[in-house]
């Protein structure tokens, strides 16, 4: 197979749009595969820019439309140019930080240096849960980047593989991930494969108000240019830039894309961060009653809501999946057959994998405030909850089939994210789920840090997640193992235990030689709590 080529427009190169390579054989995962590949190399493809007006408010903020240009960020380019041009053959890199902070956009713009470099750049995507191909690698070319995105997302065995297979010298690899606490447990697993590792953590674009505004005024002009409202500049800024709500890009971006519609609709624009989703959210539905109207789609903006739903829990599915996963949920009906459903939907979320519907709405973190205002506990005026999005974690959870292991861990991934800024999912949806389904939490060692971190859940529901708990050491769950331990073992002590138990998960796999050094650090601290006095 000829190697495919790296598009000539770089600049309109993006890390979240990809198409197909070839670079690994096999079909994508379906319930009836019984071998199918985990990942694949994909080649970067062009941004259509071509009629933004007409595209819902989601579009225009998500990363890999790059609406509002790059700006910033020349110490972390230095460092990843620096980096890049290491005399070391094979490199790996990890880049977090939180949702909105833009790590996607960063990465797109190396991306697009990288390649006008002459390095080949090609995306890697996780797409089953079967087992590995062997065979169909190519060799990438004589140099590359790779660029992982949602990296914690990944079983560490598939990273690892990645890292295996991956022939090019020199090879750089680029793990993009919001979470970094299950790096320090893996990543003696990519030097034992001959690459020197680091990380860095992406902090705020703009740490003070008049950056904020800068950046404020620079992202409105363009929502105004694609939106077609000249005279957006007239209104005010919000008065709010310099809370600490606003030290995310994306916040700034959404309240300049608010800001502009609402100047143009002649209403007053909100500035609270919650209620900027809100709005936002609104004009999206609006997009979905518009496309209805003109008979553009043939489903309800309610089915479309139901749909958006799904997708942003279980992101992008091979078709059989998707429809089953629908279908079982109840969004189709007799008037509105699954595959409308599914036409209608990619037609406002068209699939950057052409293998795969339901493509999530982007950016993330407005996708977690849509499940959140979709489920009832909210009290956001004008946002009427969906009693139908209430059973759909556990329905996921007990469908039968079940649905792609992948698509688990995403949903209860999603679902905690979510429930970080919006206290009624912890106590209606999260700890409900884990105490009747507490083997969830093992999707993944990201959902157990996840769990550690998320305030206001009921530390019985970690014991439940506790018991469950594998004996045999298992690479992908180590580092959140030593999250959750830590969290129970201080809500032990201040409890008052005169002992604090030992969990079940403090087995000697936790300190032996064969675990990573950054979990064997974690264990230890989490036994120093119980070694203090208050003990």
């Amino acid at each position: 197979m000829a190697e495919p080529e790296v598009v000539n427009d770089v600049r309109a190169a993006s890390i979240g749009s990809v198409v197909q390579a070839g670079v690994i054989h096999g079909g994508v995962h379906h319930y009836s595969s019984d071998v199918a590949p985990r990942y694949r190399l994909d080649v970067v493809r062009p941004v259509d820019r071509e009629s933004l007006a007409d595209l819902p408010p989601s579009h225009l903020l998500a990363a890999h439309r790059r609406v509002v240009e790059f700006t910033g960020r020349d110490a972390e380019l230095a460092e990843l140019r620096q980096w890049r041009d290491d005399r070391r053959e094979r490199a790996i890199l990890l880049v977090h930080g939180p949702g909105g902070q833009g790590k996607t956009r960063l990465a797109t713009r190396f991306a697009e240096e990288c390649a006008q470099s002459g390095w080949p750049v090609r995306v890697a995507s996780h797409v089953g849960d079967g087992h590995l191909a062997d065979r169909g690698w190519e060799e990438v070319g004589t140099g590359a980047l790779v660029v992982v995105d949602y990296a914690e997302r990944w079983p560490v065995d598939d990273l690892l593989a990645l890292a295996t297979h991956l022939g090019a010298v020199p090879v750089r690899l680029l793990l993009v991930a919001r979470s970094a606490g299950w790096w320090a447990a893996v990543r003696h697993g990519f030097a034992d494969r001959g690459f020197a590792t680091g990380q860095l953590r992406l902090g705020p674009l703009a740490s003070g108000a008049s950056d904020r505004e800068t950046l404020f005024d620079r992202a409105r002009d363009r929502f105004a240019e694609v939106l077609g409202v000249p005279d957006a500049y007239r209104g005010p800024r919000p008065a709010s830039l310099a809370e600490d709500s606003f030290a995310l890009v994306l916040s700034v971006h959404m309240a300049a894309l608010v800001a502009v519609d609402a100047h143009r609709r002649g209403v007053r624009a909100p500035e609270e961060p919650s209620k900027l989703s809100a709005y936002l959210l609104d004009r999206e539905r609006a997009y979905w009653d518009r496309l209805h109207r003109a008979g553009r789609s043939a489903i309800r903006p309610a089915t479309m809501a139901r749909a958006v739903f799904t997708a942003i829990l279980t992101r992008a599915l091979p078709y059989r999946d998707a429809a089953a996963v629908l279908g079982e949920l109840g969004v189709p009906s007799p008037s509105e057959p699954v595959d409308h459903v599914l036409e209608d939907h990619a037609r406002c979320y068209p699939a950057a994998d052409p293998d795969t519907v339901l493509e999530p709405l982007y950016p993330d973190r407005l996708a977690e405030d849509f499940l959140a205002l979709m489920m009832p506990g909210h009290d956001v005026a004008g946002h009427e909850p969906d009693a139908w999005a209430s059973a759909v974690p556990k329905l996921l959870v007990t469908k039968d089939p079940p649905v792609p292991t992948e698509a688990l861990r995403s949903a209860t991934t999603t679902l905690i994210e979510a429930a970080r800024r919006w206290p009624h999912l912890v106590e209606r949806q999260v700890a409900p789920l884990l105490r009747a389904h507490p083997h969830v939490a093992l999707a993944g060692g990201d959902v157990l840090s996840a769990l550690a971190e998320l305030d206001g859940l009921d530390p019985t529901v970690l014991n439940a997640v506790e018991a469950v708990l594998p004996e045999e050491r298992h690479i992908d769950l180590d580092t959140g193992i030593a999250d959750l331990t830590s969290r129970l073992t201080r809500h032990r002590v201040a409890a008052g235990a005169a002992r604090p138990p030992t969990p079940r998960c403090w087995s000697p796999r936790a300190t032996g030689p064969g675990t990573r050094a950054g979990t064997r650090r974690r264990w230890r601290r989490s036994m120093k709590v119980c070694a203090s006095d208050a003990c």
